[in-house]
């Protein structure tokens, strides 16, 4: 009669139970319940996704996580493309402009002069009231010339204000967004350090009280066993072989079954599979933890390199705004020489720093672009972020 109502209490208390099941499951509805907002792809995502030159190669990065090595190799190349030609065409840029400068004519005519870099030239004007036709020809040559400064100062001025457009958008609309992603990253690194700092400490008590009940599993069993020995049988017949102990009696054979389980348990002490599981998740927190203090000085370092090129790229507008000025007012001899002889080399260095980080930042902006695009259900941002925690499990 104790076993039918243990039983039917069993049943009442959990009602999807079976023999077959495993203790402590899930149900099933929770997960089923379990819903998200989807996902929508920005057209920035879909863009560096999609957009730059790959020359063929595939833009999955899948593949670089859990591909053979041939599909990692090109994945990278097709990463590097774009990289590769913006660098390409810098250094063709750069070594064109150091030609000129070398080896264009700096005697002949202004066709040839502003290759090098040199100022445009005109003769002094022959006297109108003498050499009337020469001075025709020279006043359509100084208007010729003119026509064409006018023209170089345009191209500048162009360039000019382009770079600090760029710079400005860069500054607000990309570094800001980028370091306000960033602040939000290590939001989220620092929650899962606290979390798996939270989940070790309560290791540590359950590793603790485990010992400790271990430790004295037998005197606890040997006082349970010798309660009440007038009404009821005891629950050992031997003490020292705990297959021996039985509660069946009263609380049904399944109770009984994990009676069992928990006793031998605690009898093996740190020989327990299950205590040897606790200990490799206290470990396996312990790499979380040290991946989360890792992820957090890359995401110092990087926080550090978007605000140095935050203020390099207000640095070049700011010099950009100088020039530009200088061509469009008349400038003290003592700040033309500032110009030429200071400001002029910072200026071209600016600009190669600026192309570096340009480089690096399309190379970042492709991947993170490859990694959070959405193409399905079995192609999306959780799989990948899936396959490379697996990865790093491995």
């Amino acid at each position: 009669m104790t076993e039918v109502v243990a039983s039917s209490s069993l049943s009442t208390l959990s009602p999807t139970y079976s023999a077959t099941d495993e203790y402590c499951s899930i149900p099933t509805t929770i997960l089923e319940n379990f819903d998200t907002v989807s996902f929508e792809n920005t057209r920035a995502i879909q863009w560096m996704h999609e957009i730059p030159p790959r020359y063929g190669k595939p833009n999955d990065v899948l593949l670089l996580m859990a591909g053979n090595e041939q599909e990692q190799t090109d994945y990278l190349r097709g990463l590097l493309a774009s990289s590769i030609t913006m660098f390409v065409f810098f250094l063709v840029w750069s070594v064109l402009l150091l030609i000129f400068k070398v080896f264009a004519p700096r005697d002949s005519t202004n066709h040839t002069r502003w290759l090098s870099g040199e100022l445009l030239q005109v003769d002094e004007p022959p006297s109108q009231k003498h050499q009337p036709y020469q001075y025709a020809e020279w006043l359509k040559y100084y208007q010729s010339v003119k026509r064409q400064l006018y023209c170089f100062r345009a191209v500048v001025l162009f360039a000019g204000m382009s770079i600090v457009v760029s710079a400005i958008v860069m500054s607000v609309g990309g570094t800001n967004a980028l370091t306000q992603t960033l602040d939000a990253a290590r939001l989220s690194i620092g929650l899962v350090h606290g979390l798996a700092t939270q989940a070790i400490s309560i290791i540590d008590q359950v590793i603790l009280l485990n010992q400790k009940v271990s430790s004295e599993i037998f005197t606890l069993l040997e006082d349970v066993n010798g309660m009440c020995p007038l009404i009821r049988d005891p629950l050992c017949d031997n003490l020292q072989d705990l297959s021996t102990c039985d509660i069946s009696g009263f609380l049904g054979d399944d109770l009984n079954d994990v009676f069992q389980m928990v006793l031998g348990h605690f009898a093996a002490g740190d020989r327990s599979v299950i205590y040897q599981e606790i200990i490799k998740a206290k470990s396996g927190l312990q790499d979380v933890q040290t991946m989360a203090v890792d992820a957090e000085d890359a995401a110092s370092h990087f926080n550090w390199a978007l605000i140095l090129s935050m203020v390099l790229s207000l640095l070049l507008a700011l010099l950009c705004l100088f020039i530009m000025s200088s061509l469009v007012f008349q400038m003290p001899k003592m700040m033309t020489c500032l110009k030429s002889r200071i400001l002029m080399p910072i200026f071209a260095v600016l600009v190669v720093t600026s192309y570096i980080f340009s480089l690096l930042f399309v190379t970042a902006s492709m991947a993170t672009a490859d990694l959070c695009v959405y193409k399905s259900s079995e192609s999306n941002v959780d799989i990948r972020i899936l396959t490379l925690l697996g990865r790093f499990r491995n």
